[in-house]
């Protein structure tokens, strides 16, 4: 169809709150304040600090009977119950809420609830999310980050139909950032505001939660310039050795890892603790993001996800491991500064995106897309590091990965949160380089009828 199709409003925030679908919904600004994005530009999205909100005129949207709004939010305060949008008034609303406990409430009332679902899962502050609720004549639904979320509903069901012109009453109030009735202020950020008129495909809810800041009509590539990427598939190997999907030759050298084990995505690569391991023909020596899937089969024991040394000289390193308490962390040395930075305790049997970036001198960790740990140091030496990048074990030999991993690849430079989040929208079930067309498929990301 095309992301233009059936686009009510579309906002940029671009230095305002001009609608740039065309159709002149502009909005009006009360209160918020321009601020950085998700992608660190400057000016590009509001600010709401808990006593501001955009407001539209009446009834602006009041005919949909079915609709998406999509949105990037980061919360800085969930104390109390808040609206990030909300339309009607006291007896006839629609309001998308999120409660103090982070869970997202989204209910329709009309003299009685519609439906009212609050989300099994929770929000957290200080995280970008990207949210979505579509409704249309066969249900209504939410995504997170490109996933569904489920929940409880105290009135209607997921097959409950019904949207803005369900509200039946005139001079309307259509708001973000706080509720109808002037209460449940949003404390936060707002970024890449979309209406529609129509329930978005799932495919488009991928598209628009990896990014994408378009008034095109489609969107067809993402480019990722990546030097390596190994789906660990059956498919993509030669012999028992990973092709790399990235165009540049880039292929690995398998050490005894099992092949063809079920994987979060097809098939993976599975270490058996003491000897196996991936080798890349790739160094780095500048910035850098390094990405694998993992799932760890045992406990209390130093296990390496990628490493990368001074030849012959294993204290100068880059690792990202599981320490003996299970915790996935990240270290650093060469030979002037070094550290450890500690993230979350990992469980065995279960599947985890880690994503390490660094950018300059900020080293970033990311566990299933949110940040997990970080440092900055002061002048690291890339240069030092000038072996290659191993997989599966701390590089020459010691410190093996038990488990498998999955769909791993290396970057030339830091990537966006948009490009992570395509990255872990990837684990459900969206294989970055799965149906290629016909031609090159060097750096880009794949998209539409891939999907």
């Amino acid at each position: 169809m095309g992301l233009n199709n059936g686009l009510e409003a579309l906002y940029h925030f671009t230095g305002n709150a001009n609608d740039s679908s065309g159709n002149g919904n502009n909005g009006t600004i009360v209160g918020a304040t321009l601020t950085t994005d998700m992608n660190a530009v400057s000016n590009q999205a509001y600010l709401y600090d808990g006593n501001d909100y955009m407001y539209l005129p009446n009834d602006t949207f009041g005919t949909l009977s079915e609709g998406t709004i999509s949105m990037f939010v980061k919360f800085n305060s969930l104390a109390s119950d808040i609206s990030i949008f909300s339309y009607g008034q006291a007896s006839h609303a629609f309001d998308f809420q999120i409660k103090s406990g982070g869970q997202m409430r989204i209910w329709l009332y009309d003299a009685g609830y519609k439906y009212d679902l609050t989300t099994t899962n929770s929000l957290s502050t200080g995280v970008w999310y990207h949210i979505v609720f579509k409704v249309d004549s066969t249900g209504n639904s939410i995504w997170v980050d490109g996933i569904q979320w489920t929940g409880t509903y105290a009135s209607g069901s997921s097959s409950t139909s019904g949207f803005l012109s369900s509200v039946l009453s005139t001079n309307d109030l259509c708001r973000f950032g706080r509720a109808y009735s002037g209460s449940r202020y949003f404390s936060g950020v707002l970024d890449e505001v979309r209406v529609y008129s129509r329930a978005i495909t799932e495919d488009e809810v991928l598209q628009l939660a990896a990014g994408y800041d378009t008034d095109a009509d489609s969107v067809e590539t993402l480019t990722y310039e990546n030097e390596l990427y190994y789906s660990c598939d059956d498919a993509d190997l030669t012999g028992s050795n990973p092709d790399d999907l990235s165009g540049n030759g880039n292929d690995g050298t398998n050490n005894g890892c099992t092949t063809g084990v079920t994987g979060k995505l097809n098939q993976a690569f599975n270490y058996n603790g003491s000897s196996n391991n991936v080798i890349t023909p790739v160094g780095q020596t500048s910035d850098f993001t390094w990405i694998a899937w993992i799932n760890p089969n045992t406990d209390s024991s130093f296990r390496n996800v990628m490493s990368l040394i001074k030849t012959g000289n294993t204290d100068y390193r880059v690792v990202i491991q599981k320490n003996t308490t299970n915790k996935i962390t990240f270290g650093w040395d060469d030979n002037t500064e070094s550290g450890v930075a500690t993230g979350s305790t990992l469980s065995n049997n279960t599947w985890y995106l880690v994503i390490l970036t660094k950018s300059g001198e900020s080293w970033n960790m990311y566990l299933n897309n949110s940040l997990d740990a970080s440092t900055t140091t002061s002048s690291f030496d890339m240069t030092q590091l000038t072996d290659v990048v191993n997989f599966g074990r701390y590089a020459t030999g010691i410190v093996h990965w038990s488990g498998e991993t999955d769909e791993m690849g290396i970057w030339n430079r830091a990537l966006t949160a948009a490009e992570r989040t395509e990255l872990w929208n990837s684990g459900a079930g969206k294989n970055p380089y799965a149906s290629t067309p016909t031609g090159s498929k060097q750096g880009t990301l794949f998209l539409g009828s891939n999907l």
